[in-house]
């Protein structure tokens, strides 16, 4: 209350006539950033800022406006209270709801500010400010988090005026220091930079504190052993409503092993040759001054098929096994890395014997001490493998083995992203729950061998009967599930569910064996049956039951 306090004070002795309280015509008043303005005993306003009728929309214009006018009945209540305690000559702070005048709520930090028994001070801050602040924050947080998932970068947040700090795991690991033990303030994180460094990295942090900018900074870290390791620091400054820093947030990156590998590239290339010729990864090095390749290691050569000579000689040839698909966005990181930036991306290539595969590719500029790019080194891999891995076990999840339909798991994953988009339009759409008739007796006269070859005859009639806007998937046993994204009329859903009865009734032919099922279907519709992916489920399943119960063979909507 010390800040409100002298303001009372001040207005007291400066400003005690009705005329020196037309608030528009005081220089106090003018240049406050909070809307001011001034109650009499009667609860009548007397006086009012610019900030105030900016937030409120009222004018004066020579009238004595009531409090209660401006109000809620609640708020109009609670501020009479509050105004009564005020005689203790204390200024008091509480949240109140005030009335636009145009005719919307406002909610208000509200302060009252007495001046004797004369006159009350209403400082106003609006919450809305406030409550926009703390969302940027935490659209900021939440984006560093998702930053640091996918880069595994460390990132600490500062708060400037409690000199408090918050640390991801990995940047307590870069700093080489305990989490439980070692509490990050300013003091005890310049204690952990090189010497040699500390007084680079007390001027970068504290101007960027000043002007309330970002910064980038590449500093040495001191850890236990004398271990030295080299970190690269970018910070963004988060300000308040005046503009005022109050906190620093960003990423920390020990980029040692990379420093480690220029420097070995500029004090001598014929020794980097001679070892990036023995690595697996392909390894490049381009003189932007002279506009050529000056290293391409045999990894190159194996990678692309192509004597590394060949590189060395004539640029373009880089460019000519880019795949056509990505040689754009290719081309543009290679522009980015020419303006400084460090480019890590994957891309792919056809080799020399028409073979595509995949690169992890990592482009890391080198500047001379005016800040200009000089050299780009890079370095490449053959990540072909690792992606076939991955789609494979990707495919393994998310389908069915016997017939490669996608799986209940992926089903229902779609039919969540298909609601999503449809509760954004409330574009309908349907979902079918089928099974086969007499699929056990057929299992146990011909066996599990039969059953499971008529599954997958049964999954290629489907997908030759369903169009481009189904989605068609095997539930588990002798149940598929189909969503039909889009349809115009309820007649498209009648003829699509009689199309797959008709060719469930076609007999089968499996190894010469002559196999004769029909099918029962359920169905169920967005949103008329509900607007939860089980609860649609739930529903065609309901509606299967009734089919089946009405002679097998036939289709039912569902319906309570």
């Amino acid at each position: 209350m010390g800040f409100f306090n002298r303001l009372s004070n001040l207005i007291k002795s400066k400003y005690n006539t009705s005329k020196q309280l037309e608030i528009g015509n005081n220089p106090l008043f003018i240049h406050l950033p909070d809307a001011v303005f001034v109650l009499n005993a009667a609860y009548q306003v007397l006086s009012m800022n610019h900030q105030a009728r900016a937030l409120l929309g009222y004018t004066i214009d020579g009238r004595k406006p009531l409090l209660s006018d401006w109000m809620s009945n609640d708020s109009y209540e609670i501020t009479k209270s509050n105004i009564k305690l005020t005689q203790t000559g204390e200024p008091i702070s509480f949240d109140a709801v005030f009335l636009h005048e145009k005719g919307h709520e406002v909610v208000i930090h509200l302060t009252l500010i007495p001046n004797g028994n004369d006159f009350i001070y209403c400082v106003c801050k609006d919450l809305r400010t406030i409550r926009d602040y703390k969302d940027r924050i935490s659209t900021l947080y939440d984006n560093l988090l998702y930053i640091q998932k996918i880069t595994n970068i460390g990132s600490f947040d500062y708060d400037v005026a409690l000199d408090k700090s918050f640390w991801s795991n990995q940047t307590y690991e870069i700093f080489g220091v305990d989490d439980y033990e070692f509490v990050p303030t300013w003091k005890t994180i310049v204690e952990l930079i090189h010497p040699n460094d500390r007084e680079l990295y007390e001027e970068t942090i504290q101007k960027a504190i000043h002007d309330g900018h970002g910064y980038e900074l590449e500093h040495r870290i001191i850890r236990d052993h004398a271990d030295v390791r080299i970190a690269f620091q970018r910070g963004e400054a988060v300000k308040d409503e005046t503009g005022k820093t109050v906190r620093l947030i960003g990423t920390v990156q020990d980029i040692t092993e990379q420093k480690h590998m220029e420097l070995k590239i500029i004090e001598n290339e014929e020794q980097m040759k001679s070892v990036t010729d023995r690595l697996r990864v392909g390894i490049w090095s381009y003189d932007v001054r002279q506009k050529r390749y000056t290293l391409c290691s045999k990894g190159v050569e194996e990678i692309y098929g192509v004597d590394q000579r060949k590189f060395l000689e004539r640029n373009p040839t880089w460019f000519m096994y880019i795949h056509p698909e990505d040689l754009f966005f290719v081309l543009s990181y290679f522009k980015r890395s020419m303006h400084g930036e460090e480019m890590t991306f994957e891309h792919r290539i056809i080799d020399a014997k028409g073979n595509e595969k995949w690169l992890h590719h990592q482009i890391l500029p080198y500047k001379n001490p005016d800040g200009t790019v000089i050299r780009l080194d890079g370095i490449m891999a053959d990540i072909t493998e690792d992606k076939e891995h991955k789609e494979t076990l990707s495919f393994n999840a998310n389908h069915d083995h016997l017939t490669k339909l996608p799986n209940r798991r992926y089903f229902e994953k779609e039919l969540a992203e298909t609601l999503n988009n449809s509760l954004k339009s409330m574009e309908k759409f349907a979902v079918f729950y089928l099974d086969l008739d007499r699929f056990k007796l057929i299992n146990d006269t011909l066996g599990h061998e039969y059953g499971d070859k008529l599954l997958i005859e049964v999954a290629n009639r489907l997908n030759h009967v369903l169009g481009e806007h189904s989605f068609l998937a095997r539930l588990g046993g002798d149940e598929f599930a189909i969503c039909i994204k889009q349809f115009a009329v309820l007649e498209e859903i009648t003829r699509i569910a009689d199309s797959i009865i008709m060719a469930m009734e076609e007999p089968f032919n499996l190894d010469m064996e002559i196999v004769k099922t029909t099918t029962s279907i359920g169905i169920s519709f967005f949103p008329h049956d509900g607007v939860e992916g089980h609860t649609l489920l739930k529903k065609a399943d309901h509606a299967l039951y009734k089919a089946k119960e009405a002679g097998r063979g036939n289709w039912q909507f569902y319906s309570r």
